[in-house]
């Protein structure tokens, strides 16, 4: 009987579940419903902290912003946005937007 149980999800891996199953995040974690009941969750991407590669990410978005809009025309929510990150953290690295300036034109002399 197992290895009838073996052949059939053999056969069973090979079709279009397979693909399906393939395509799937796996599950990490569970997540609370009201009432307490727990449901498996999802989830696609899982990132580590890595703060030298937050912050030339950050740098690599002010350079952008700032070579397409100038000091003046560039924004800290549009830095963030291009960097994947929030204004606190974008704060956080840099503490006005005059420093990441300074950073990302030491950053471009440096390259």
């Amino acid at each position: 009987a197992g290895s009838c149980v073996a052949l059939a999800l053999d056969e069973a891996l090979k079709g279009p579940l397979a693909r399906e199953i393939r395509r799937r995040p796996p599950l990490v974690g569970v997540a609370q419903r009201g009432g307490g009941a727990q449901r498996p969750v999802r989830i696609a991407e899982v990132r580590t902290r890595d703060a030298e590669r937050t912050r030339m990410e950050i740098l690599r978005a002010a350079i952008a912003e700032f070579a397409a809009h100038g000091i003046g025309g560039a924004r800290t929510e549009g830095i963030a946005a291009r960097a994947g990150v929030n204004k606190k953290l974008l704060y956080y690295y840099f503490s006005n937007k005059d420093d990441l300036f300074l950073a990302a034109l030491e950053q471009t002399y440096a390259d």
